[in-house]
Formats: C-alpha cells, sequence, structure tokens
C-alpha cells in the first residue's frame, strides 16, 4: 500500500490553523485506507525539540526532503523558515521531480494588509512553473482545495469526489459544506434555488397543518411539494455543476495558465459565472484560428503548441461555466457543451496534446456523453480514451480497469449485456491483481458485474458477485455503512426474484435497518426499502404484512414527495397489486387509478410505466366481469407495450394474450 507523505508548514500566525488542518488531514487517513493510500502528515508540532524548546531546522528539512506533497500556509507574512522549507522543497524537486508544492494564502479581512516578505514572495511564486498559490477564506474552502489536489497525487478518478446533502463528500467523510464555499455562496443560482427551498419548507409545513380539513390548503400543500420536488432536483444538479467547475479549476493548477484563464478562474472561485462567461466569450473564434494556424504550420512550434493548450483550457473551463449557469435551459447548456467538447477534442488531435492530459478530457467528455444519454457517441469516446491509457501506462493497470469500466457502463445502458459483461471482467481482473481481493474498488467491479448478471436473468451468478462485493464492503467500510445497506438491498432484490423470499427479506430488512439510522424514517430512500420489504411479503402471500410495509412507505413518499410524484404513483400501484392478490378489487382499482392519473400527469400516456397501470386497471375490471372496460385498457397498454418495447416484447405479448382473452369472453356472452 503506497503512502503519501505530506509535510505542512505555515508561520506562527497561522499555528492554530495549521494545527486543526494537519488533524483534518490525519482524520482522512482512514479514508484512504480504504483507497489502497496512507498519508503520514509531519508538521511543526511532531519534531523533538532542542535546548531552547524549539524544534531545530535542520530536523524540518530533513521531513521536507522525504515528503511527496509539501503544503505552506501563508496569511500576512511570509516567515524566514517557512521560506526556507519551501526553497528546500524547490531544490528537491529540481533534483528528483518531488514533492509536489502547494501554497496557499488565506484571504485577508477587510483593512488588513500583507507584509512586504509576502509581496515579493508571491512575486517569485508566479515566475516559477509546475507550481502555484491559491486563496482560501476558510477551513471548509482549504479542505477542499486541498483534497482535490490530493486526488491529483493519487490519480483517481475524480467522480469520487462528489455532493450529497449540501455538503462535499469523498467516501463517507465530509470535506467541506456547500455554504461555507464561496463558488457557492457568491453564486446567484445557487442563492436563489437554497432561499426558495427554505421558504418551500415552511409553506409546506403550514399547508400541511390546515390540509386535513381545508380543501384549498390540501391543493396548495401538492402545488408547495411538487415546486420543491422540481427545485430540489434543480438545486442538486446545480451543486454539482459548481462542483465540476471547481475540480476543473484545480485540474489546472499548476499548468501553464494565460491571463484570461486566470481572471476566469477567479471569477468562477467567487461564484461569478456571468462574469466568467463574459471572460471567455471569445474562446471559440480563438480556438478555431489557433487551429487553422496547426493545420498551415508545416511544424509545430513551442510557441503555438502553448497557444493550443492554453486554448484547450479555455474551452474546458467554458464548458463547466456554461454548464454552471442555471439562467440557461438546459438543453441549450447541453448543446453548447457538446460543442465546446467536440472542438477541444479536434483541437488536441491537431496540437500533439499531451497525451495523459488528452486522456483525462476525453474521460471527461465520454462521461458527459454517457449522463446525458448519447451512448453511442460515448462509447466512441471511452474506446478512443482507453486506447491512449493502455499506450501510456499499459492495459493492466488501475488506470486501464477504470476505463474498462465506463465502457461496460455505457454496455450496459446501451442493453448489449454480454459486451458490457466483458469489459466489467477486464476491470475486476486488474483490480483484483493490482488493489487486491479486499479493495473497495474490487466491490465495485462485482457490483456492477451483479447489477449486469441481474439484467441478463441470470440471478445464481448475480447472487454470487453481490454476495462478494458485500463481504468487502463489510470489511472495509462497516456493517453500518450506505454502501454495505446498498448491497444489502440487491441481495435481497435478487433473492426476490429468485424465488426466496425468506433470505430476500434477511437482507432486505438489514439495508433498511441501515437506512433507517442514516437516513431516518421520513427519507424517500427510507420508503423505497418499505417499498421492497412490502413486494417480499407480497411475493410471499403475506398481503397484510405486504400493506403493512407500503402504506408506511406511502405515508413517507406523500408527506416528503407528495402525491403528484412518480415515486407515490409507484407506491399507489404496489398497493393496487396487493389488493388484487386479495381479491378486493374495488380497493385494487382505486389504487391503479390514483397511480395512473399520476403517470399520465408526469410520464405521459406513452411511457411504460404508464402502460402498466393501464395493464393492470385492465386485470382488475377483467376481473369484476366488466369486459368493456378491461379491453378498452388492455388496448391502451398494447398500444404503448408495441410502441416503447417492440412486438416481441413478453408485456407487449401478455396485453395481446389478455385482448384475445377478453374478446372471447365477450363473445361468448
Amino acid at each position: 500500500m503506497r503512502t503519501i507523505k505530506i509535510f505542512l508548514a505555515s508561520s506562527e500566525e497561522l499555528a492554530e490553523e495549521r494545527i486543526r488542518f494537519g488533524d483534518f488531514i490525519r482524520q482522512l487517513d482512514d479514508t484512504y485506507e480504504q483507497r489502497g493510500f496512507r498519508i503520514k502528515l509531519s508538521k511543526w508540532e511532531d519534531l523533538p525539540s532542542g535546548d531552547d524548546g524549539k524544534p531545530k531546522q535542520e530536523e524540518y528539512n530533513a521531513k521536507v526532503r522525504e515528503c511527496d506533497m509539501f503544503v505552506s500556509l501563508f496569511y500576512t507574512v511570509a516567515g524566514k523558515y517557512t521560506q526556507e522549507e519551501y526553497a528546500v522543497a524547490k531544490s528537491v524537486q529540481a533534483q528528483r521531480g518531488n514533492p509536489t508544492i502547494y501554497v496557499y494564502y488565506r484571504e485577508l479581512k477587510e483593512g488588513e494588509k500583507e507584509d512586504p516578505s509576502l509581496t515579493e514572495f508571491k512575486s517569485r511564486l508566479l515566475n516559477e512553473i509546475k507550481q502555484y498559490g491559491d486563496k482560501y477564506v476558510n477551513s471548509d474552502s482549504l479542505q477542499l482545495k486541498f483534497v482535490m489536489q490530493l486526488l491529483k497525487i493519487e490519480n483517481r478518478q475524480w467522480s469520487d469526489l462528489k455532493v450529497e446533502n449540501g455538503s462535499v463528500i469523498l467516501g463517507d467523510k465530509v470535506i467541506a459544506k456547500m455554504d461555507n464555499l464561496s463558488f457557492a455562496a457568491g453564486n446567484e443560482d445557487y442563492q436563489r434555488m437554497r432561499q426558495r427551498l427554505e421558504e418551500l419548507e415552511d409553506l409546506i409545513e403550514v399547508a400541511r397543518m390546515k390540509a386535513e380539513k381545508d380543501k384549498a390548503a390540501y391543493d396548495k400543500l401538492q402545488k408547495y411539494l411538487n415546486e420543491a420536488n422540481t427545485l430540489r432536483e434543480q438545486f442538486d444538479k446545480q451543486q454539482d455543476f459548481l462542483l465540476d467547475t471547481a475540480k476543473r479549476i484545480a485540474q489546472l493548477q499548476g499548468e501553464r495558465i494565460n491571463d484570461r484563464i486566470r481572471r476566469a478562474q477567479e471569477a468562477l472561485d467567487k461564484g461569478r459565472v456571468d462574469e466568467a462567461l463574459e471572460i471567455l466569450k471569445d474562446t471559440e473564434c480563438d480556438a478555431e484560428k489557433i487551429h487553422k494556424q496547426l493545420k498551415q504550420q508545416k511544424q509545430l512550434v513551442e510557441n503555438l503548441k502553448h497557444q493550443a493548450e492554453c486554448s484547450i483550457n479555455e474551452l474546458l473551463i467554458k464548458i463547466s461555466t456554461i454548464m454552471a449557469r442555471a439562467a440557461t435551459p438546459i438543453e441549450e447548456r447541453k448543446a453548447q457543451a457538446k460543442s465546446l467538447y467536440v472542438q477541444a477534442d479536434t483541437l488536441a488531435a491537431e496540437a500533439d496534446y499531451d497525451k495523459e492530459k488528452y486522456a483525462e478530457m476525453l474521460s471527461d467528455y465520454a462521461g458527459f456523453l454517457w449522463k446525458y444519454s448519447l451512448y453511442d457517441e460515448a462509447l466512441d469516446v471511452s474506446l478512443r480514451q482507453v486506447a491512449i491509457v493502455k499506450e501510456l501506462k499499459g492495459a493492466d493497470g488501475v488506470d486501464a480497469a477504470e476505463s474498462y469500466d465506463s465502457i461496460g457502463l455505457v454496455y450496459a445502458e446501451k442493453g448489449d449485456y454480454d459486451r458490457a459483461l466483458e469489459y466489467h471482467l477486464k476491470a475486476l481482473a486488474i483490480r483484483e491483481k493490482v488493489l487486491g481481493t479486499e479493495h473497495s474498488d474490487t466491490a465495485t467491479s462485482f457490483n456492477n458485474i451483479g447489477v449486469v448478471y441481474g439484467y441478463k436473468g441470470d440471478y445464481d451468478q448475480a447472487l454470487e458477485c453481490h454476495l462478494k462485493a458485500l463481504a468487502i464492503q463489510e470489511k472495509v467500510l462497516g456493517t453500518e455503512h450506505s454502501d454495505t445497506a446498498t448491497s444489502y438491498n440487491n441481495i435481497g432484490n435478487v433473492y426476490h426474484r429468485k424465488g426466496d423470499y425468506d433470505r430476500a427479506l434477511e437482507y432486505l430488512l438489514k439495508a433498511l435497518a441501515i437506512w433507517e439510522k442514516v437516513l431516518g424514517t421520513e427519507h424517500s430512500d427510507t420508503a423505497m426499502s418499505y417499498n421492497n420489504i412490502g413486494a417480499a411479503y407480497d411475493a410471499k402471500g403475506d398481503y397484510d404484512r405486504a400493506l403493512e410495509y407500503l402504506l408506511k412507505a406511502l405515508a413517507i413518499s406523500e408527506k416528503v414527495l407528495g402525491t403528484e410524484h412518480s415515486d407515490t404513483a409507484m407506491l399507489y400501484y404496489n398497493i393496487g397489486n396487493v389488493y388484487y392478490a386479495k381479491g378486493d378489487y374495488d380497493q385494487a382499482l382505486e389504487y391503479h387509478l390514483k397511480a395512473l392519473a399520476i403517470r399520465e400527469k408526469v410520464l405521459g400516456t406513452e411511457h411504460s410505466d404508464t402502460a402498466k397501470s393501464y395493464y393492470n386497471i385492465g386485470c382488475v375490471y377483467d376481473a369484476k366481469g366488466d369486459y368493456d372496460q378491461a379491453l378498452e385498457f388492455f388496448l391502451k397498454a398494447y398500444n404503448v407495450f408495441k410502441k416503447k418495447l417492440g412486438a416481441e416484447h413478453p408485456y407487449t405479448k401478455k396485453a395481446e394474450y389478455n385482448i384475445e382473452i377478453v374478446k372471447s369472453m365477450m363473445n361468448d356472452n
């Protein structure tokens, strides 16, 4: 297991901040052990003292020479010894290529001034390549910037760093609160959405208290819930876009960048998206000029190559900026971003762009295409990306495994399960060999393979893979981690499909216990856990227990999501199925019609879930002997299934069969 040695330096004025930040770095060791790394930190307080009670400077310098990362914090002054440590790190870096050096400046408060020593140090810093200085405003800002640079050292997928419940997390470790980060706090769209969500929470609570007795209040409640659901989804995406932009800026740190990129970065770091777009307005035009020069130039001169690299970086920054501009409709943003990716890709190919950076760019490009369901294009880009990775780092490294994994996910979305399995198995073989059989990435491979086997209907193989993933997660993450709960849930669902309902319930109840503890009893994910348990009891024929869990799930969903949400519709649908199985056709019809009303409104009349409602309503009318109504709904289901799924799909065939049965019953009568 690789150890990353970090030396943390600062002047005395930041002693308390250095201690807090050092504690944070040490806490990361547990998270990174799960990722195959250890973190070893050295700082002033850790070193033995001399006769005067202070550590000797030569002890410092020895630790600096050993480290992989040198991190220094500055505020108003650049202390003599901190500068000396920096100089030692820089000298060692020139000799052997590391440590990687990171310098962070705490932003001055109003009225504060920096000492000439710091001004002179910053000036020297600007002239040194492969080195940068960055500002931070608080502990959260510093922690996020540091973790993003640690990801560069680690050379791992940036998607591991994500936003959940208003916090930036890596694994199970909270890195920062979004509200404390300037790129979010200063973003008008972020603040507008957050403020409106807070207003809606109060409005929903007031309307909920009045809803039982007041029809107008009930209607308002549903209106507010619908608005909150839509806005919450937009807000989650906005947080993702803002974090993606911060990642993009971090990836460019240490690169040779031009003044335009620097100014855009400063604007984006403050959340000023429109200002950044104005700075970058000529990016595409300038990139096209450089592209024309490259095609005309017989030899790629260094200056032109540098211009092309800066232009590619500008295009990538602009992509993130466009996606973070919530005022622009999402379809328009997607089209603009895709066009910029195409331009960056073309320019990189023409400019003999650094292959490692090119592979990173293609990985981002493929991820963008995958996210927006452009699977054929995502596959083409992913295959080009993995070819570069194999050329650079070989076909048996962890980078190749990550690429294989991504390709497998694309094939799975396309429904080509054999090819998906082929690539996921390639990724697994590498991870087991390089990372070992007890690594979280290995568990991810087993999980992905299990999902594909489930799609193929090979439940024994799916179960075997999910159980292997679970064994790793229980050991590495523990038995109360949300990822472990997901594996329990997946295993339970496979046992359900296999018809082993008692084993299904065993695992589904384990998942529920974790989610109730981690998420609470009024969370939509907890509601879905109740739903899965209810479905298992339904399959067992224990309809009363099934209703108990499904009605619990429904109560949560109606409260959290409202009565016009697709998840609520699913619960109405499932409850209707239980009542149908019990022979209570009136209750079954009531719930199925509720589900249908939502699905027609939210999903439309030509969605496969809507067609399932048509079909089951037809079944209820058939059981009640109302063949005219049954035929009407079976025909609706058949038409949608045939159009969306094809004439040979089992759902289409079932609807067709029931139409013939009902027609024969009508003729007999």
